[in-house]
């Protein structure tokens, strides 16, 4: 077998070990916050900002008109997700009520979502939209 032959073969493995590792991080972190929802005691709004954030980060930004194009849904599991949707409400300065894995929250935000929203939420030059802006997430 030559050497680009052994590399290539190394690499998919590595990549498939990586895929397990992460899928297996995600089932056991997913099991721990799987019933994440903004408390009854939120405020309507509240519930309602995290709802549409949901609903965003699942299906997509259909309709909105930004510059930078729609989001697409599905980006992270709809379990994550959830996660995700607390940590901007709290960069709203709202409250998700429940308690949530604030570093894990971070660590999707700055990997999945800050490339176009920047690592602030305030979205990067005005291609894609603030975050914490009230008229951006349909409130």
């Amino acid at each position: 077998m030559e050497k680009e032959e052994k590399f290539v073969i190394l690499v998919v493995i590595l990549l498939i070990a990586y895929s397990l590792f992460n899928y297996l991080k995600s089932t056991k972190i997913a099991s721990k916050v799987e019933n994440i929802q903004v408390d009854s005691q939120a405020s309507p709004k509240a519930k309602n900002i995290y709802d549409y954030i949901v609903d965003v980060i699942n299906h997509g930004s259909r309709g909105h008109n930004f510059k930078g194009g729609e989001m697409e849904g599905g980006y992270i599991s709809k379990d994550d997700a959830k996660i995700v949707a607390c940590y901007v409400l709290e960069l709203r300065g709202e409250k998700c009520p429940k308690p949530y894995p604030k570093d894990l929250a971070s660590g999707y935000f700055s990997s999945v979502c800050a490339g176009c929203h920047g690592n602030d939420a305030k979205g990067i030059n005005g291609t894609y939209p603030d975050l914490t802006k009230k008229d951006y997430v349909g409130f």
